[in-house]
């Protein structure tokens, strides 16, 4: 896999490649025929959420055309757990930004 010390690397690397090409093409559509923006799912630690704002969304917009959301996504005053589960069962893609503090929580 590829991984990248710094953050810039990342956009200048070919991201899309074979691992993205399941990307692309993944339309939806709501009941009314109306087109809506397929999203991925980017778990992270709160720390990693402005990178991921910075680096990964454009990233993920210009590759594969699809919406991001994190945690700042989250409906305030519903149960963090639920608001995940919401948030992950509406997406069509899930990333996991790993770092030190993702994985001491």
């Amino acid at each position: 896999p590829d991984v990248y010390a710094n953050p810039a690397d990342a956009s200048t690397n070919n991201l899309a490649g074979r691992r993205t090409q399941s990307l692309y093409n993944i339309s939806m559509m709501h009941q009314d025929n109306t087109s809506v923006m397929p999203c991925v799912y980017v778990s992270c630690s709160d720390d990693k959420v402005d990178w991921v704002f910075q680096y990964l969304k454009p990233i993920i917009l210009k590759m594969a055309n699809m919406d991001v959301k994190v945690s700042k996504d989250m409906v305030p005053g519903q149960p963090i757990s639920e608001e995940r589960l919401r948030l992950i069962h509406e997406a069509q893609k899930i990333v996991i930004v790993c770092s030190p503090l993702y994985l001491n929580s």
